[in-house]
């Protein structure tokens, strides 16, 4: 009986990983498809008035990455990480690899469901709540989060 029910748990599990892994790759697809639009609609509120909270907290990315390493801040509720049209752009990437959601309470790292993975502190994941000085792997980029 004890382990019908792990078993079904574990079925369970696994299908719920596989949910978050499309909805993560539908989410990446609908955020790039609207960057330019909300690119132009921040150059035309940007000057007249101050970003918009939206419950996320500010937080501070450091990338690394061979011999350039780059400081981004951001209150977005969510921060996009991979290739051309990302928050932050990684170099050897064409597409979104992994989504940071931010909130006041958490911040969620999930893979987009690529085939090179996403690294929390040296361990692959598929979706983790970060804490502050995580460090993440992406590629052969290095990312620290604070906040």
């Amino acid at each position: 009986m004890y382990r019908d029910d792990l078993e079904a748990s574990n079925a369970r599990v696994l299908a719920l990983e596989q949910e978050v892994e499309q909805l993560c790759t539908r989410v990446a697809e609908l955020e790039l498809d609207n960057t330019r639009l909300r690119d132009e609609l921040r150059a035309v509120v940007s000057p007249i008035a101050p970003p918009v909270r939206r419950g996320a907290r500010r937080v501070t990315i450091r990338v690394s990455e061979q011999d350039n390493e780059r400081e981004l801040v951001f209150d977005d509720a969510l921060i996009t990480i991979g290739g051309a049209g990302s928050h932050v752009q990684i170099d050897d990437h064409r597409e979104v690899h992994a989504l940071l959601a931010n909130s006041n309470e958490n911040l969620v790292l999930a893979d987009a469901g690529t085939p090179t993975g996403t690294y929390v502190n040296g361990e692959e994941i598929k979706i983790r709540t970060l804490r502050e000085g995580d460090q993440i792997v992406i590629g052969g980029a290095r990312l620290t989060i604070r906040w």
